[in-house]
C-alpha cells in the first residue's frame, strides 16, 4: 500500500478542520436536550466524583440490561475529579472526539493521497452524522474506538506479508482488541466491530498476532472483574424490566427481515449526506414561525433530501465499485484491503441487524461510520473528477445542516440551559451542598426554582441508576398501573390545578414551593415513545414546579441507545410515566 506523507499545508488544513469542529461541537453541546441517557452518565460521574468510586456497570440498554464495565462512570467522573464543573466534562469528551478525528486521518494517510485524506477528514469531522452525537452520552465516545479499530486493521494488513515475529503486529493486535473492548463498555454495537474484525481475519485480509490478541484479552478481562463481581450479587443488571423488552429476543431482526434492510441502508447512508431526519427537520418547539421561515424550512428539507438521495446512490455505487472492481490480482494492495473491509462490514451489519433484539436506529449502529466512508473515498481516489464536486456539495450541506441541527432539531434547541440541566440532574441523586458548585453560573431565581423542584434526592433514581437495583417486570407493571390511575384521575378532572406539593416519606421524586404556578412545557417535548420508569411512591404521584422567568420544562425520556423515564406535563403538573419502549424514544428534559 502506498503511503503519501502530509506536508505543512495539509497539517494547517487539518488544524482548521479541528478548530471548526470544536467550535461547532460547543454549539451542539450547550444546546442539547437532556434525556435519560445523559442523566445516567452524569449521575454515575457525580457519584464517582463525590465518593471516589467508579460504578462497574454502565447505562441501561434498550433490551439487553446494563452495559458492562466502569467506563461510563470514568468518562464523566475522572474529569470532575480534575476540575469540578461542566467545562471539564465537555473538554474531556472533545479530547476523545478530536483524537478520533486524528486517528481516522492517520488511517487514511496509510491508504490515500493527501487530497483524499483531507477530503475524508473533512467529511468525517464536520459531517452531521458525527457532530449530531455531540452530547453527554455514551455513543459520543464510540467513534474513538472504531477509529482505532480501522487504524489497526490497516496496519495488520501492512504486516500480512511479514514473516516471523513482528512487534508492530503485536501492538496492533493488542490495540485492536482493546478498541473493541472500549466500545463494549459503552454500547452493545461493539458486536458489529468484533464481527468486522473476525470476518476480515477469516477472509485472511489481515494477519493478527495471537500473542497480541491474548495480551489484549487479558487486559480487557482485568477491567471486567468488578462488573462480574457486581453481577454475581445483582442479577437485575442483565435484564430490562420494560414491557416492550419482554417481547424482544436475540434474532428479532432475522425473523422480521425489515431490520436487516434498514441496517444495510444505514451502512450506505453513513457514507453519504442522507443524514437522520432528526437533524434535517427544523423543530420550532411550539414557536410560531413566519410564512417566510416556514417556506424556507420546506425548501431546505427538499434540498437536503435531494442531496441526500444523490449521495446515497453515489455511496451505493462506491460499494459496488469496491466489491466488484477491486478484485484480487486486478487492483493494488490498498484497494484489495478496502474490498475486504467493505465486504466484511456489510456482512457484519447484516449479522448485527439480524441478531439484534430491536430494530436498529442510527445511533445504535453509527459505530461503523469511519468504515462506511472508505469505499466512497476509494472511488473518489480513482475518479478524481468527483473530488471537487463532492467537496463543494458537502461544504454547502454542512454549512446549512449543522446550524439547523445544533440549534433547532429533535435533540438540540438554542434556548436550552446546559448548566441548569447539569444542576438539576445532580439534585436528582445528591444533596444541595454537594451540587452547589454546579450552580455557580445560574441566576438566583433559576437556582431556587430547580431546588424547589428537587428539595431532596430522588431515591428511586439513586436505586436504579447508581445502585443498579433495576425493578422486575412485574414491579414495573404494578407501578405503571398506579401511575396510569393517577394520570386518568387528573385528566378526568377539568378543574385539576397545581398549587403546591410537598416531598413525602423521604422518597418523593421532587417537591415544590407554596403557591407554585403552572409549568410551561413546549408541545414538542411530549415523548412519542417512553422508556424505563422511575419508581414513584403512590403517595406522591405529582410534582408542582414553581414559575421562573426561564421556566424548566419538558420530559425526561430516552433519546439515545437507552430508554428514558419521560415526565409528562398535565395541567401544570409533572407525572412520572413510562408508556412505550426505550429503543428510540424521543422524550427529553428541556431546560430553558
Amino acid at each position: 500500500m502506498n503511503k503519501e506523507s502530509l506536508n505543512l499545508k495539509d497539517y494547517l488544513l487539518l488544524l482548521i478542520i479541528l478548530i471548526i469542529f470544536v467550535a461547532m461541537s460547543l454549539v451542539y453541546e450547550f444546546n442539547q436536550n437532556f434525556s435519560y441517557d445523559q442523566i445516567q452518565m452524569l449521575l454515575k460521574g457525580f457519584h464517582a466524583s463525590f465518593n471516589n468510586e467508579y460504578l462497574p456497570f454502565g447505562n441501561e440498554a434498550s433490551s439487553m440490561g446494563n452495559v458492562p464495565g466502569m467506563l461510563s462512570s470514568w468518562l464523566v467522573g475522572f474529569p470532575l475529579e480534575l476540575y469540578i464543573g461542566l467545562e471539564s466534562i465537555i473538554a474531556f469528551q472533545l479530547f476523545f472526539r478530536v483524537l478520533a478525528i486524528l486517528i481516522f486521518a492517520n488511517a487514511l494517510s496509510l491508504l490515500f493521497s493527501r487530497s483524499v485524506v483531507m477530503l475524508g477528514t473533512f467529511l468525517f469531522a464536520l459531517g452531521p452524522w458525527y457532530l449530531y452525537h455531540t452530547m453527554i452520552y455514551n455513543p459520543a465516545f464510540i467513534h474513538f474506538g472504531s477509529a482505532i479499530t480501522l487504524n489497526c486493521l490497516i496496519r495488520l494488513r501492512y504486516d500480512k506479508k511479514s514473516k516471523g515475529f513482528s512487534l508492530g503486529r503485536v501492538f496492533s493486535s493488542i490495540f485492536l482488541v482493546l478498541s473493541v473492548g472500549f466500545i463494549l463498555q459503552l454500547h452493545y454495537s461493539w458486536t458489529v466491530m468484533a464481527a468486522v474484525c473476525g470476518i476480515m481475519w477469516l477472509r485472511r485480509d489481515i494477519k493478527i498476532s495471537y500473542l497480541g490478541v491474548f495480551i489484549g484479552l487479558a487486559i480487557f478481562a482485568l477491567s471486567m472483574v468488578p462488573y462480574v463481581q457486581e453481577v454475581m450479587v445483582n442479577k437485575s443488571l442483565l435484564t430490562n424490566p420494560e414491557a416492550y423488552a419482554q417481547d424482544r429476543y436475540i434474532g428479532y431482526g432475522l425473523t422480521h427481515v425489515y431490520p436487516i434492510f434498514k441496517g444495510i441502508l444505514y451502512w450506505l447512508r453513513f457514507g453519504s449526506l442522507l443524514i437522520t431526519n432528526k437533524a434535517i427537520f427544523p423543530s420550532p418547539y411550539g414557536e410560531e414561525l413566519s410564512t417566510l421561515w416556514t417556506a424556507l424550512s420546506y425548501l431546505w428539507v427538499g434540498v437536503a433530501y435531494l442531496i441526500g438521495i444523490a449521495t446515497v446512490l453515489f455511496s451505493a455505487y462506491s460499494n459496488y465499485f469496491a466489491i466488484y472492481r477491486f478484485r484480487l490480482g486486478n487492483s493494488s494492495e490498498k484497494f484489495q484491503f478496502i474490498r475486504g473491509l467493505t465486504i466484511s462490514s456489510i456482512l457484519a451489519v447484516v449479522l448485527a441487524s439480524a441478531a439484534s433484539p430491536v430494530t436498529l436506529n442510527f445511533w445504535q449502529i453509527s459505530v461503523v461510520l469511519p468504515l462506511a466512508l472508505m469505499p466512497v473515498l476509494a472511488l473518489i481516489s480513482v475518479r478524481q473528477q468527483f473530488s471537487k464536486l463532492y467537496f463543494v456539495v458537502a461544504l454547502f450541506f454542512f454549512v446549512v445542516a449543522n446550524p439547523i441541527a445544533a440549534m433547532s432539531s429533535d435533540k438540540f434547541y438554542y434556548k436550552n440551559d446546559l448548566h441548569a440541566g447539569l444542576y438539576q440532574t445532580c439534585l436528582m441523586g445528591f444533596n444541595k451542598d454537594q451540587c452547589t458548585p454546579y450552580a455557580k453560573s445560574l441566576t438566583e431565581e433559576k437556582r431556587q426554582a430547580i431546588e424547589s423542584q428537587y428539595p431532596q434526592p430522588v431515591q428511586s433514581m439513586i436505586d436504579r441508576v447508581i445502585k443498579g437495583l433495576i425493578p422486575t417486570y412485574e414491579e414495573n407493571a404494578k407501578q405503571q398501573s398506579v401511575i396510569n390511575t393517577q394520570i386518568n384521575s387528573i385528566s378526568a378532572d377539568p378543574n385539576a390545578k397545581s398549587t403546591k406539593a410537598q416531598a413525602q416519606d423521604g422518597a418523593a421524586s421532587a417537591g415544590a414551593a407554596q403557591a407554585a404556578p403552572e409549568l410551561a412545557v413546549p408541545e414538542r417535548a411530549q415523548p412519542a415513545m417512553a422508556a424505563p420508569a422511575i419508581a414513584v411512591p403512590a403517595s406522591a404521584p405529582t410534582v408542582d414546579v414553581p414559575k421562573a422567568n426561564a421556566p424548566i420544562s419538558g420530559a425526561i425520556g430516552g433519546s439515545g441507545n437507552e430508554g428514558g423515564a419521560p415526565v409528562n406535563a398535565i395541567q401544570g403538573e409533572i407525572i412520572i410515566d413510562n408508556k412505550g419502549g426505550g429503543n428510540g424514544s424521543s422524550g427529553e428534559l428541556i431546560i430553558q
